[in-house]
């Protein structure tokens, strides 16, 4: 088997939404670091569920992505990595060890969530 700090060489970003005010008193709303960490990205699976206008269906990819355990994630959130952006829509603590986390994720268009 192989070790996990070999495992993780794929550097990705998690980003949390953050709500502020604008000069005019209105909502904001940014995307701001939460922390990156060193991932393991599984390969992406295309599952055909969004409707394009044509009538067709559009792959969206989905990930599986293990990282350490790191208290705070939540579906919630967004991952980077690289060009690509990522929505989370399932956080597991593996095996109850806050050891190890998989992070179920599915591909966003751009501009995020």
């Amino acid at each position: 088997m192989i070790p996990l700090a070999k495992r993780l060489k794929h550097r990705i970003v998690l980003q949390h939404s953050v709500t502020g005010k604008d000069r005019a008193g209105g909502r904001t709303s940014n995307w701001e670091t939460f922390a990156a960490v060193w991932s393991e990205v599984g390969a992406s699976t295309g599952s055909r569920v969004k409707q394009t206008e044509k009538g067709g269906d559009e792959p969206i990819p989905a990930v599986s992505i293990r990282i350490r355990y790191l208290a705070g994630v939540s579906t919630r959130m967004r991952v980077v990595h690289g060009a690509e952006m990522y929505r989370i829509d399932h956080v597991e603590n593996e095996r109850s060890s806050n050891h190890t986390m998989l992070l179920m994720c599915r591909g966003l268009p751009e501009g995020g969530r």
